[in-house]
């Protein structure tokens, strides 16, 4: 049983140690590390951070697209407004080598400036369509309803 154990030890831990040095992840987690990225530079005002994944022909789901999101997000970053962004667990579903969907729940806060409560807190349902273009997953389409 011990040899068992130390076995799946050292399976477990070359799995990681591979997973480290080569850099290397699959498609699942590069989607879930993106969306956490971008919620991270929603949170730092990084409007190319958050931008970058976003395809060019990117499409909401009330008809917002890539540029004019930027506009918006541009706009509330330059009015110093920072938001706080909990993201739940992100269900990745690859369609193909080149398709994929996820969707997740997260929790949004507005700050009020010089105030210890949000101004506007949103629980948050997002439905995303990702497309691999050039070796990257791109975001190309969401839909998003508020929970309560």
């Amino acid at each position: 049983m011990r040899k068992a154990i130390a076995a799946i030890g050292v399976l477990v831990a070359a799995a990681i140690a591979l997973i480290l040095f080569t850099g290397q992840v699959d498609d699942e987690e590069q989607i879930r590390r993106l969306i956490e990225d971008v919620a991270t530079a929603a949170e730092e005002g990084d409007i190319a951070g958050v931008m970058d994944p976003v395809a060019e022909d990117y499409e909401d789901s009330s008809g917002l697209e890539q540029r004019t999101l930027r506009g918006l997000l541009m706009r509330e970053f330059l009015r110093g407004r920072t938001l706080a962004a909990v993201v739940g667990p992100i269900n990745v579903e690859l369609i193909d080598d080149e398709h994929a969907h996820a969707h997740f729940e997260t929790w949004l806060a507005e700050d009020a400036t010089g105030s210890i409560w949000p101004e506007r807190t949103d629980s948050i349902h997002f439905e995303v369509d990702l497309e691999k273009r050039d070796g990257d997953w791109m975001i190309v389409y969401t839909e998003h309803e508020s929970i309560f």
